[in-house]
Formats: C-alpha cells, structure tokens, sequence
C-alpha cells in the first residue's frame, strides 16, 4: 500500500508538472498581449518536474501512513510541501533547466536570476498554497477512498 501510495504521488506530481507551468505561461503571455508561445520554455517544465516529483512522492508516502488527517494539518503539509517546491525549482531546477536547454551557464545572469526567482516563488506562495492544498486534496482522497482493485 505504501509503494502505491507513493507512485500515487508521482503520478499526480507529474501531471501537475505539467499543467500547472502550461497554466502559468498561457496566463502571463494573455496578460502580455497574447498567445505567443503556447507551450513556453523548456526549462519550466523541467524545473517544476525536478522539484514536484519528489516532493509529491514523499507526501504521497505521509498520507498513506496516515489514515485521517484534519484540513488544519493538510493546510499544513500544503504549505510546507509548496514552499518546498518553490524553493527547488526556482533554484536547483532553473539552473538544472537551463543548462539542459542551453547547454551550459555561460549566457545565464545566475547571480541575478535565482535570488529573483526565490523572491519571485516566496512573493506568490499567497496564491500558490490554496493551489497546492486542491492539488494535495485530491492526492489524498485518491489514496485514501479509491480501491486499488475492481475485483470483488
């Protein structure tokens, strides 16, 4: 149950890796003027991948040790975990991104840009937790009300 529990988590942490930047990047670009680039850069993805994977695995792993937790405690685990991943992939996955996408670091303004995006990812966990909390919600409803078998 554990190990599904924790692939449970992977699963929703990879779907989310990819909507949530989708979202995000369509968003601005329509606040900018238009739809430009509908699937944005590279590096986004990968950066929300590096940091959510893990992270959703591990909460993935909690909730199944834990049979009832109240909505205080999972408003809890939402901010930690979204702080969390904030933290990674505006750090460790930008730089991990842009050195897949570029090649290397050399036209990236690093001393500048990761404290920017650290600012930038610490400013938004206002709009960013309640997200996380739906997002977390339906991982625990799915570990913990689905069957993991059809059979009867």
């Amino acid at each position: 149950m554990i190990f599904i529990s924790i692939i449970k988590g992977i699963i929703v942490g990879v779907i989310t890796a990819f909507v949530v930047p989708f979202i995000c990047i369509n968003g601005l670009s329509g606040l900018y003027g238009g739809l430009y680039n509908v699937f944005g850069s590279r590096w986004t993805y990968i950066a929300y991948l590096i940091a959510i994977i893990p992270t959703f695995g591990y909460v993935g792993f909690y909730f199944s040790k834990k049979s009832t937790l109240s909505n205080r405690h999972r408003w809890k685990v939402s901010a930690i975990s979204v702080f969390i991943i904030s933290i990674i992939a505006n750090s460790v996955g930008l730089l991990i991104g842009y050195i897949l996408v570029l090649g290397s670091l050399e036209t990236v303004n690093v001393e500048e840009v990761v404290p920017f995006m650290l600012l930038l990812g610490t400013l938004l966990l206002p709009i960013t937790i309640p997200l996380g909390k739906f997002i977390l919600d339906i991982l625990y409803r799915w570990i913990h009300k689905i069957p993991f078998s059809t059979s009867k």
